[in-house]
């Protein structure tokens, strides 16, 4: 056993050393650690919050060396030890950058999980070590200048689950998820999970079964739940899950099997109908966010929502547009033009688009939504292609 004196050794020297190191080391390690993309925000934000603290110093008395008619001439400026420490901090790392671009390229080479899986083990990866008001102030502005809310936050898990197949040969409601775990994989780690059988892989996220078995044990590590059709029913934990729920309700399965079983006796068809109008009243309630496919599809939600009690004077006083809805997390989403291009998603603000293809005209899509627990019912869905679909997705849990 090992015991070690806090200080021992630095003691010695004084404080001033010890922050120089301090600071010097943190933005070593900045460089060496983080991944291109953040490296580009963090480090900048880094060198300025390193000075910012630095110049925060009773013993520092800057002169106002603003330009105007009567500015004297500046002939020296005394600095406390600590404001010192700072600038030769800043100094040291930018006169070793070579060496550690040639150390930053190896851990970079060895590195096996992204920025956002390894700030996830730090608690709180944005919390000002300065608690001076003037510090504060210059922080809290840094971290809306570059972003740093959005890109220093820990990746969430989150776990799709889909009733179709996973596999080179898709149907729609598959394809929809499989965009969304690609899309939502950039940032978090994300588990996508089916009824079926999962045959695809993708080096961004995982892809699994779900049984009654193992549903628990994908539950535990998740923080947001993503599904569609009768899964909730199929599961039942899911409705009493603690974190966030997104319902994918671009499917109105309601609606659907009205034309579908037009040759059941009456009696099983006004069943089934109340049946399916009460799964999707269930989720409806229980959800924390709702996606949709398009502007009337919305007004149509919108309708089915306010049968249910969740459009009512709260939810009215809070926004009028009822673009948010419900207990103040959830969120309708507006969905972007239908017409938008195939390229790469584009960024405004926080908001993402992915665009989600359905197939082509040479490939019949077919979705198999299971009625009742255990999904014996199977459902063939009309027409051979499906337009591309663009979610807009405003996840601000996650």
């Amino acid at each position: 056993m090992v015991y070690h004196r806090h200080h021992a050794t630095i003691a010695r020297f004084g404080y001033p050393r010890e922050r120089y190191l301090l600071e010097r080391n943190a933005l070593a390690t900045i460089f060496k650690n983080y991944g291109d993309d953040r490296l580009a925000r963090i480090l900048p934000a880094s060198l300025l919050l390193a000075l910012a603290r630095g110049l925060d110093d009773d013993e520092l008395d800057l002169p106002d060396f603003s330009i105007h008619a009567d500015a004297p001439a500046l002939e020296s400026v005394e600095l406390p030890p600590l404001s010192a420490a700072h600038l030769a901090a800043v100094r040291d790392f930018a006169r070793s950058l070579d060496d550690l671009a040639a150390k930053r390229e190896v851990v970079q080479a060895q590195r096996r999980r992204g920025d956002r899986a390894v700030m996830r083990l730090f608690g709180q990866s944005l919390r000002p070590n300065v608690v001076r008001s003037d510090f504060l102030d210059a922080f809290e502005q840094t971290v809306r200048a570059f972003d740093l809310d959005d890109h220093a936050r820990p990746r969430s898990h989150v776990l799709i689950v889909t009733q179709d197949a996973i596999g080179e040969r898709m149907a729609g409601p598959a394809i929809r998820c499989w965009e969304m775990a690609k899309l939502l994989a950039a940032i978090h780690e994300v588990v996508l999970a089916s009824t079926q059988r999962a045959d695809l892989t993708h080096p961004s996220f995982t892809s699994t079964v779900v049984t009654d078995h193992n549903i628990d044990e994908l539950l535990a590590p998740a923080e947001v739940v993503i599904f569609q059709g009768f899964v909730m029913h199929q599961f039942p934990q899911i409705e009493a899950f603690d974190g966030h729920v997104l319902v994918d309700i671009y499917d109105p399965f309601h609606l659907e099997g009205l034309n579908l079983r037009k040759q059941e006796v009456p009696a099983e068809r006004w069943a089934t109908a109340k049946s399916d109008v009460d799964v999707l009243n269930d989720q409806l309630a229980r959800a924390d966010f709702m996606v949709c496919a398009s502007e009337k599809q919305r007004d149509f939600w919108l309708g089915q929502l306010a049968s249910i009690g969740r459009i009512n004077p709260a939810t009215f006083d809070t926004d009028e547009s009822l673009r948010a809805v419900g207990r103040g997390r959830l969120q309708l989403v507006r969905p972007a033009d239908a017409g938008a291009g195939r390229g790469p998603p584009g960024r405004r603000g926080r908001l993402r688009q992915a665009v989600l293809h359905g197939r082509g005209a040479s490939q019949r899509g077919r979705a198999e939504n299971g009625h009742g627990r255990r999904g014996a019912r199977a459902r063939r869905r009309a027409g051979r292609g499906r337009p591309p679909r663009v979610l807009q997705r405003r996840l601000d849990p996650l």
